[in-house]
C-alpha cells in the first residue's frame, strides 16, 4: 500500500508499528531493531498522534472487502472481482475474454507469505493433475526471498505447475520482458505489479494490464480466461471432474529463517571512498556518457542587475490527460541507455498525447521549415532537439497529476537536456515536481485550471515577477508569479497578448537550485566556497556556469584576495546565515566583513575596515558586492520591524478580544479595568497601604528611626520609601484579575490574595 501511495499524490505513507513487523525484523536478523521498536511503541511512539487532524478519514472493514482488480492503463481504476468477471462474460465486453499471460512478484507482492499462498494454490491444482494454461512468470523481489523459496520447495511447486521463475529484479514490471507474441495485438495480462501504464510491460500499447493480488493472478493462470471467478467457480480437471480452489494457506515467515543466497549481490556495509580512481568512458559508447553540468537559465549580465526573469520561452506542447513518468521516459528497451542521457532522451515524451491534435508523440515547430523536405510536424523529441539547436528555451503545459508513477529521475533530466525551463500544469505529482526542481526547471501551477487551454504550441511565454520571488528576504509564499503569453498569426505577426496568474509551492532551497541551474550546481558552488574559506585559498565560481554566489544573489563570482584569513566551514555557515540583530553587535556580520574585506597581508597589526562603508575605501570588494550585502541587511531589518509591528497588532487584537469577553461576563470589572487613573492621584486602597507601611506622611514616623536603623530623612530611607511607593502604585493600578504573573507560581499554587498584603 505504501508503494502505491505515490499514485494518489502521497510522498510518504506510514503504518503504525505492529507485532508482525517485530517478527519480520527478528526473522531477518534485526532483533535489536525489533526490541527498540517495541519499546518505542510501548511508550506511545510509532503510532498515530493523539488529536491529529487529517484532511480525510476512510474507514475500511477488511472482513467485508472483496478482492478486486485495477486497470487497465492506470492503477487507480478499481473494479470488484465479481464485477470484473461479469463484465468479461458479456458479449459487448471491451476486451478479449482470453488471458494471454500472468505475472507475479516484483518488489510489490513477492514476500515469503505471498509466495507461500501462490504455492498452496499450485499444490491444490497439482493434486488434480492441473497446470497453468498461459505463460506464468514469477519474479522474486530479492535474492533473500529467491533463495528461501528455492530452499523450502516453493519454487519447485510453482515450476511443476508450469511457472517460469525469473531473476530477482524489476523484470517485466518496468519492461524487462522479451515478449515475442501478441505484439501489436489487443490482449489482456494479469500481474501483481505496482503499475500498469500503457506499453509499460511489453512495449505494446494494446496490452491491457489488470493489477491483482498474486493469489488471484495465480488462480486465473490455471483458468486461462477472464470469465472465471476463483472464489465461486469451478474448473475442469484432466480426468473430467470439477475442481474448486480452497482459500490458500499462508506461512507468514519461513520456519528455518531466511536464506542469504548468493552473497556476491551484497555490497560492503561501509565502502571506503576512492577519490584517486579515474572513471574512463569510451567516447563511442552507446550506453555510458559523462553527465555535463547544466547552465543556469539566468544570464550573468541579468544576474548582475538583480534580474531573475527567465528568457522568453516557446511552448513545445500542451499535453492531454494522464502523463506519467512512463509517458515521459519509457522503460523497456530504453533502459540500456540509462547511463547515456543523450541516447535515452530520444524517448522523451513519446507516450504523451498532443491536446491540440489528439495524436501521440507529435509536436509542431513554430519556425517554418527552411526546405520542403523538413516538415513542421515531427516527433516530440525531434522538435525538442530543434529548439535546443537554435538555443530556444521552452515551456511544457500539462494536465492533472503530471509525472505520476515511478520516481524516474530521467523524466526530469531528459526535459532539462533539451532545454525545458518551465513546466506549467494543472497539478504535478510531488516526486516529479521535486525532480524537476533539482534539475533547475521551474514548476508552476495554473491559478485557474481553465487557463490550461489558453496556451498552445508555438506561443511565446515570459515570466513576470519571478525576480521578486528570487529576491533575498522575499516572502516566498506571498509572491505570485505571472506569465505573459503572446500568440501569433501564421505570418508571424502578433495576434494577442494576455497575462495568466500562477501559484507555486517553492521553497528557498528550490529557488537556490533553479537559480544555480541545478541542485548539483548549487551543492558544488557551496562546497567551493566552504573549501576556500577553510583553506584560505582564493576561489571563484565558474563564470561559464553562470551560477550566482551563495553569498550574494546578484553576484556571479566572489574572489577572495590572497591575504584572506582562514575560516572554518562552521564559521562560514554562520557568516552566510541571515542576521538576527543589528550589524553593530552581530558576530556573524563581523565574520562576513572580514571574509569579504580582509586586512592587507603586509600589515598584520592593521585590523582592516570596521564597517562595510569603510571597506569600500580599501578597494577589496566591488561596490556591487557592498550594495548587495547592505541591501540584504536593510531588508532583513525591515522584515524584523514589520514582524515586530505585526506581533504588537496581534497582541492588541487579543487584548481587545479579552476586554470584549470581560464586558460580556462582568460589566463592573470591565468598567474598573477601563477606568482612567491619573499617574499622580492615589486611590483609597493605595492610601490604606501607605498608612499601614508608615509612608503616608513625610518622615520616618514617631520613633525617629526606621526599622532598619536608618536616621529620619536619610538618603537610604528615601530610596526605600520611593521603591515601596512605586510598588504600591503599580499594585493598585489594575485589579488582580487583570495582572499578568511575573514569576513562576510555586508548587502549591499562588497564595490567596489579601488587599492589605505588603
Amino acid at each position: 500500500m505504501s508503494n502505491m501511495g505515490a499514485e494518489i499524490g502521497a510522498t510518504t505513507s506510514a503504518f503504525p508499528y505492529t507485532p508482525a513487523m517485530g517478527r519480520y525484523l527478528e526473522a531477518t536478523g534485526r532483533a535489536a531493531v525489533a526490541r527498540a521498536a517495541s519499546q518505542a511503541s510501548d511508550s506511545g511512539l510509532l503510532s498515530a498522534d493523539a488529536g491529529a487532524e487529517y484532511d480525510k478519514i476512510i474507514d475500511i472493514d477488511l472482513s467485508k472487502l472483496e478482492p478486486s482488480l485495477n486497470g487497465p492503463f492506470t492503477p487507480d481504476l478499481n473494479v470488484k472481482l465479481s464485477d470484473f468477471v461479469e463484465r468479461a462474460r458479456r458479449e459487448d465486453r471491451s476486451h478479449p475474454r482470453e488471458l494471454s499471460a500472468a505475472l507475479i512478484g516484483s518488489c510489490t507482492n513477492s514476500s515469503y507469505a505471498d509466495m507461500s499462498r501462490c504455492a498452496d494454490l499450485a499444490r491444490q491444482a497439482g493434486k488434480r493433475g492441473m497446470k497453468v494454461k498461459v505463460p506464468f512468470d514469477v519474479t522474486p523481489g530479492s535474492e533473500q526471498v529467491r533463495a528461501t523459496v528455492e530452499r523450502d520447495g516453493i519454487e519447485e511447486t510453482l515450476t511443476n505447475a508450469g511457472a517460469r521463475v525469473l531473476a530477482n529484479a524489476c523484470g517485466p514490471c518496468i519492461g524487462q520482458w522479451k515478449r515475442t507474441d501478441k505484439q501489436g495485438e489487443t490482449n489482456v495480462i494479469l500481474t501483481s505489479f505496482n503499475r500498469n501504464f500503457r506499453g509499460r510491460n511489453d512495449g505494446n500499447a494494446n496490452t491491457l494490464n489488470f493489477l491483482a493480488a498474486p493469489e488471484i493472478v495465480t488462480a486465473f493462470a490455471f483458468a486461462g480466461r477472464l470469465d472465471f471467478n476463483p472464489m465461486t467457480d469451478s474448473l475442469e480437471a484432466p480426468d473430467g471432474s470439477t475442481f474448486r480452489f480452497e482459500p490458500p494457506a499462508e506461512k507468514e515467515l519461513p520456519e528455518n529463517g531466511y536464506a542469504l543466497g548468493d552473497k556476491t549481490y551484497m555490497p560492503e556495509p561501509m565502502p571506503m571512498p576512492q577519490p584517486d580512481v579515474q572513471v574512463m568512458i569510451n567516447l563511442e559508447s552507446e550506453r555510458l556518457e559523462t553527465l555535463q553540468p547544466f547552465d543556469s537559465y539566468f544570464a550573468a549580465e541579468d544576474v548582475a542587475r538583480g534580474s531573475f526573469e527567465l528568457p522568453p520561452m516557446r511552448c513545445l506542447l500542451r499535453i492531454r490527460g494522464k502523463c506519467t513518468t512512463d509517458h515521459i521516459s519509457a522503460a523497456g528497451p530504453w533502459l540500456k541507455y540509462k547511463g547515456h542521457l543523450s541516447n535515452i532522451a530520444e524517448n522523451t515524451l513519446i507516450g504523451a498525447t498532443n491536446d491540440e491534435t489528439g495524436t501521440v508523440n507529435e509536436a509542431r515547430d513554430y519556425v517554418r521549415p527552411s526546405s520542403a523536405s523538413e516538415s513542421p510536424n515531427d516527433t516530440i523529441p525531434a522538435i525538442a532537439k530543434r529548439f535546443k539547436a537554435r538555443g530556444q528555451p521552452w515551456i511544457l503545459v500539462a494536465d492533472h497529476n503530471y509525472g505520476e508513477g515511478s520516481a524516474r529521475e530521467h523524466a526530469a533530466l531528459q526535459l532539462r537536456l533539451f532545454g525545458c525551463a518551465v513546466v506549467l500544469a494543472r497539478s504535478i505529482a510531488r516526486i516529479a515536481e521535486t525532480n524537476l526542481r533539482k534539475q533547475g526547471v521551474l514548476t508552476l501551477l495554473f491559478e485557474n485550471e481553465h487557463d490550461y487551454e489558453k496556451i498552445g504550441s508555438g506561443d511565446l511565454v515570459e515570466t513576470l515577477n519571478l525576480t521578486e520571488l528570487m529576491r533575498p528576504g522575499a516572502d516566498i509564499a506571498a509572491v505570485q508569479v505571472r506569465v505573459l503569453v503572446t500568440k501569433f498569426h501564421d505570418d508571424g505577426s502578433v495576434r494577442e497578448q494576455f497575462e495568466l496568474p500562477t501559484r507555486h509551492s517553492l521553497s528557498k532551497t528550490h529557488l537556490d537550485w533553479i537559480r544555480a541551474g541545478s541542485a548539483l550546481n548549487n551543492i558544488r558552488a557551496n562546497a567551493t566556497v566552504a573549501q576556500a574559506a577553510a583553506s584560505g585559498a582564493p576561489f571563484s565560481t565558474s563564470s561559464s556556469q553562470r551560477t550566482p554566489s551563495p553569498l550574494s544573489s546578484s553576484s556571479t563570482s566572489t574572489d577572495i584576495p590572497s591575504g584572506a584569513r582562514r575560516f572554518s566551514t562552521a564559521a562560514l555557515r554562520r557568516a552566510s546565515a541571515p542576521a538576527a540583530s543589528s550589524s553593530g553587535n552581530d558576530p556573524r556580520y563581523e565574520q562576513l566583513r572580514q571574509l569579504l574585506f580582509p586586512a592587507p597581508a603586509t600589515n598584520k597589526k592593521q585590523t582592516g575596515p570596521k564597517t562595510l562603508a569603510d571597506a569600500i575605501g580599501h578597494g577589496k570588494a566591488s561596490a556591487e558586492v557592498y550594495e548587495t550585502i547592505s541591501r540584504a541587511w536593510h531588508l532583513h531589518e525591515r522584515r524584523q520591524k514589520a514582524a515586530f509591528a505585526a506581533s504588537l497588532a496581534t497582541k492588541r487584537a487579543r487584548f481587545d478580544e479579552a476586554l470584549a469577553d470581560l464586558r460580556k461576563t462582568d460589566t463592573a470589572l470591565w468598567k474598573r479595568a477601563n477606568e482612567y487613573v491619573g499617574p499622580t492621584k492615589r486611590n483609597m486602597e493605595e492610601l490604606h497601604r501607605l498608612r499601614r507601611m508608615g509612608l503616608a506622611q513625610q518622615g520616618a514616623g514617631a520613633g525617629g528611626a526606621s526599622a532598619d536603623g536608618e536616621a529620619p530623612g536619610s538618603r537610604m530611607l528615601a530610596k526605600r520609601r520611593a521603591r515601596l511607593m512605586a510598588r504600591t502604585r503599580l499594585a493598585t493600578l489594575f485589579p488582580r484579575e487583570l495582572r499578568a504573573p511575573t514569576m513562576t507560581p510555586p508548587a502549591k499554587g499562588w497564595p490567596a490574595y489579601r488587599p492589605d498584603e505588603e
